[in-house]
């Protein structure tokens, strides 16, 4: 095995697409019991399309950007279009109040948004504040936010 000491889990993740494409890596439960799967090679051509997307709104290097989800696939290609945009990612748990996801959102300065797939949207929405930009995932509640789908169609 390769020495892994000052490997990133984005060169891993890199090594995984690289070495296994076509290979599933991520399985989305849907309503129905239907389920979607992403192979390393899809979910990295989501990834970078939202990392370009980032990049775009010329954010300073190392920006905060928040991501308020559940578990699910999108959480993770966030995640990694984040990190490919040379940003970090502010993990809000969905479970939290309003009041403390603003006064994270305020206190970690984060520069924008992803909504993903919550129970308590309605409870979660009032600790958004209204000039943060914001891109909903698409297991997110209905917003009239930028759609995460509708940014890596471009």
């Amino acid at each position: 095995m390769a020495d892994t000491k000052d490997k990133l889990l984005l060169d891993a993740v890199y090594e995984w697409e690289k070495n296994s494409p076509n290979r599933v890596y991520l399985t989305q439960p849907l309503e129905g019991g239907k389920v979607v799967d992403y192979t390393w090679a899809e979910t990295m051509n989501e990834a970078r399309r939202m990392a370009a997307h980032l990049r775009s709104l010329n954010l300073p290097d190392n920006s905060h950007i928040a991501l308020i989800s559940k578990n699910c696939a999108h959480f993770i290609m966030c995640d990694l279009a984040i990190w490919m945009a040379g940003h970090a990612t502010i993990a809000l748990y969905p479970t939290l109040n309003a009041d403390t996801v603003a006064y994270i959102l305020d206190h970690s300065d984060s520069r924008l948004v992803f909504i993903g797939k919550l129970d308590g949207w309605e409870d979660l929405k009032p600790g958004i504040p209204d000039g943060l930009p914001k891109i909903a995932l698409p297991l997110a509640p209905e917003t009239d936010f930028d759609k995460w789908d509708d940014i890596i169609a471009r």
